[in-house]
């Protein structure tokens, strides 16, 4: 996922079907994104530099905190924060679909031999599992508390010209794997490579 252009500020995910697809951020000064999910109600992803390579988490005992997306090939994002200094919110794979998210009470689990990722949030100690059938071509979430499954379709939707918001309609957890749909409003889609 890399940052292309300079006045517009236009990501580009750079996925299989979907090469050179913008994800654009409206509005001049502000730029946020706003990240709408459990613990996370409400809070600031700004961009900020001239570049457009930082984005700063507004975020609860995180301001101003730096996400800097680093390399050049390698679509890697790592998380400058409290504790968590070096740690990687990495587009893993060539398809370069899936984002990691370890901050903030966030534990990321892989277990590639058995199929599935596990995160885990310390503040309610509840587990969600991403459950992989290759085979079928589909992914599967649950999250334990609810006992309730979410299947691949899951909406990270950028909004509106002000809030340039990215809503994550899930049920109580980051849904990390991603992949731009629609055409107008940049739509993000959760998906499978």
């Amino acid at each position: 996922m890399r940052l292309k252009g300079t006045g517009d500020t236009a990501m580009r995910l750079f996925a299989p079907g979907y090469e050179g697809t913008d994800m654009r951020l409206m509005g001049t000064e502000s730029t946020i994104m706003r990240l709408f999910a459990h613990w996370y109600e409400g809070t600031d992803m700004r961009l900020m530099g001239t570049e457009s390579t930082v984005m700063r988490l507004c975020a609860h005992g995180y301001e101003g905190t730096d996400m800097r997306l680093m390399g050049t090939e390698s679509t890697v994002m790592r998380l400058f924060a409290h504790g968590y200094e070096g740690t990687d919110m990495r587009l893993m794979g060539t398809e370069g679909t899936a984002m990691r998210l370890l901050a903030h009470g966030y534990e990321g689990y892989r277990h590639e031999a058995h199929g599935y990722r596990e995160y885990r949030h310390e503040a309610c100690c509840s587990w969600v599992r991403e459950y992989r059938h290759e085979a079928h071509g589909y992914r599967e979430y649950r999250h334990e508390a609810s006992d309730s499954w979410v299947p691949v379709g899951t909406l990270m939707r950028l909004m509106g010209t002000e809030g340039t918001a990215m809503r994550i309609c899930a049920h109580g957890y980051d849904s990390t794997d991603m992949r731009l749909m629609c055409t107008e409003s940049t739509v993000m889609r959760a998906s499978d490579s």
